[in-house]
């Protein structure tokens, strides 16, 4: 009951006013990514004039990708790999964006972050967050470390989830899904406004039989079904007090359970995954003609439990974020935005070297965002960062883009970043070191866009590189800063349309990388282990009739290798090899009415048999069939 009503909090907050403008602007099913206002900078721009890459998966491609979750739609983006993603569906999601570990991508929901501290590098589990209340989703690739700080020396994932209706009155809809593996998935939403008060909530239930998590290595033994189920609830509310000040609330609460074997190629009848994520916040935005301003608050609340034959690990993380800032337009052709960020990270454990630790992080930053006529468009930006354990670190970034013609744009940018070591790196029960030095990072893009003003091409190259300093890893036992870790790559996208009901886009990523001992030029590991060299995807879209539509998605994954501790050898390390494997989907939407559509999702049509994680297994064919409707 307690946490019933800390889920209503926003309401309670404002429940003496009346309904407003709105949490979001955006609420169409189809946008073009051209219009979208992207917040790369926290000053909202137009994506294409962004001078880092972004990508966006709009509503109206989640809506086509009806069936699938959160660590699956953001699979398919270029230049993501979330190993995971296509194994069972409770077995741990992890993101490589750009041939980065997890660690080093912030999770952002409306723009704040959801942290872990509790967790080995602070990531947020992807399983917690559920799909069915996102309305699009932000993938800022490159350092973002000067404007969200800590963590977010590969890039940020900024998820926006469902906003109110444009219309006065009350919205509700809904969705219900049935498929393989006795999986159903079902969800609820309501929203509305009226006169300066708006409001939104939905709720979410998933559960699914799932499939052994682990792989057997013997045909004549069959592990048990491993399998997962989640309760969501997210509620919103804001106030308009005047033409210029807006007043928001929200509360989002996930209860996820799911059944986890012990190891690579072994079973286990017991032992189950728990998590419980509680995410508030507030937040009150001024808007003028020449300057905006914010000051938001969160809190991020996470209690995990794994429980095994080897007894029960809790770990419970608190996280804090509050950030206050404002921009302003110095002229025309100048914004700048000023800023204070301040986070709290803590871990509640008593049998930790330190009791209950917790560090804090205050930082100041500022950007500029500089316009040099028409087509010219230049970001600088700085932050300083005062850490409570470990001291200071400052971040700068440059980034520029030109439009050569009306078709085509380049763009550069260079930045540093840094990760913050986490608590249970520092003080946690198994190999804590309290002198860990953060890890610190040199960050370089060049590359170029040609939207062609027909349509019917839209390609997009871009070259990266990223060097990571003391990055920290494990060794006897102790984590330790030994490693640098160098990689580069190449990302391209090609969009073609061909006609009206047709359209193509490729997708390839080529990624190289090493991991060296510090303040050495030998090389400990020539690789990146679970990361393809070679990611290509294609997919086509085709809009047979006004009702009915007909996505089909290819992808290619090269070889890979994974590190296998062999339990017959002592638990030793050996460098195993993933086998590559092609991956087909075919799904179809057909609208029966202006209220009511259906979908089938159908994956892995070609029955593919390979491992993401070796000694894990993935699924063979699998369907899902599902009705949304709004009232």
């Amino acid at each position: 009951m307690m946490k019933i009503w800390i889920l209503l909090l926003p309401f309670l907050f404002l429940a003496h006013t009346h309904f407003g403008q709105g949490l979001d602007k955006e609420n169409s099913d189809t946008v073009s990514i051209e219009n979208i206002l992207v917040t790369h900078s926290k000053i909202p721009i137009q994506a294409s004039n962004a001078s880092k890459p972004v990508h966006i998966i709009t509503a109206e491609a989640l809506r086509r990708n009806s069936g699938s979750d959160l660590a699956q739609v953001l699979n398919d983006a270029s230049g993501i790999d979330v190993v995971g993603s296509l194994s069972n569906p409770g077995k741990d999601k992890s993101v490589f964006l750009r041939g980065a570990s997890g660690e080093f991508t912030v999770i952002l929901v409306n723009g704040q972050p959801i942290l872990d501290p509790s967790g080995i590098g602070g990531v947020a589990d992807l399983r917690s967050i559920p799909i069915a209340n996102i309305q699009r989703i932000e993938v800022l690739k490159g350092s973002q470390s000067t404007i969200y700080g800590s963590d977010a020396i590969a890039g940020v994932i900024n998820i926006v989830t469902n906003s109110h209706s444009q219309k006065e009155g009350l919205h509700a809809g809904g969705g219900v899904s049935y498929g393989s593996f006795n999986t159903l998935n079902a969800n609820l939403y309501a929203n509305g406004q009226s006169g300066d008060l708006e409001f939104r909530i939905g709720l979410n239930r998933d559960k699914t039989d799932g499939i052994s998590e682990a792989l057997s290595n013997d045909p004549a033994v069959v592990f048990e079904k491993d399998g997962m189920k989640r309760l969501g609830f997210s509620a919103g509310i804001g106030y308009k007090l005047s033409d210029k000040v807006k007043i928001n609330a929200f509360s989002q609460y996930s209860d996820y359970e799911s059944d986890t074997d012990a190891d690579s190629f072994t079973d286990s009848e017991g032992n189950t995954y728990f998590t419980e994520l509680l995410n508030l916040g507030a937040s009150i935005d001024y808007s003028s003609d020449d300057w905006q301003g914010a000051l938001k608050y969160t809190l991020t609340s996470t209690n995990r439990n794994f429980l095994s034959d080897f007894g029960a690990f809790p770990f419970m993380g608190r996280f804090q974020n509050m950030d206050v800032y404002a921009s302003k337009d110095l002229t025309k052709s100048v914004k700048f935005i000023i800023g204070l960020n301040y986070q709290y990270h803590g871990m509640l454990d008593e049998t930790t070297s330190i009791p209950d630790p917790s560090v804090t992080i205050i930082s100041p930053y500022a950007s500029s965002l500089i316009s040099l006529g028409e087509r010219t468009n230049v970001e600088v930006g700085l932050r300083y960062n005062k850490h409570s354990s470990f001291g200071s670190n400052t971040n700068y970034s440059l980034a520029a883009s030109h439009w050569i013609s009306n078709d085509l744009k380049v763009f550069a940018n260079h930045s540093t970043g840094f990760k913050a070591p986490s608590l249970f790196q520092l003080y946690g029960a198994f190999g804590a070191n309290p002198e860990l030095n953060p890890q610190k990072s040199q960050s370089y893009e060049i590359g170029f866009q040609a939207p062609h003003s027909s349509g019917l091409l839209n390609p997009q190259l871009t070259f990266f590189a990223r060097n990571v300093d003391d990055l920290i890893g494990f060794e006897n036992f102790v984590y330790t800063n030994f490693f640098n870790q160098n990689d580069k790559g190449v990302e391209l996208e090609l969009g073609f349309s061909l006609g009206s009901q047709v359209t193509l886009r490729l997708l390839y990523t080529y990624l190289d990388g090493s991991y060296k001992v510090s303040n050495s030029n030998t090389t400990l590991r020539d690789v990146l282990y679970r990361r393809p060299k070679n990611n290509f995807g294609v997919k086509a879209f085709y809009n047979a009739t006004d009702k009915l539509n007909v996505d089909v998605s290819f992808k290619s994954v090269g070889e890979r290798l994974d590190l296998f501790f062999n339990p017959a050898n002592g638990f030793a390390s050996e460098e195993v090899k993933l086998e590559s494997y092609m991956y087909l989907t075919l799904h179809a939407d057909y609208k029966i009415s202006d209220k009511v559509s259906a979908f089938l999702d159908l994956k892995n049509l070609t029955n593919s048999n390979f491992q993401e994680v070796y000694g894990f297994s993935t699924p063979g064919s699998n369907f899902m069939f599902g009705v949304n409707w709004k009232l």
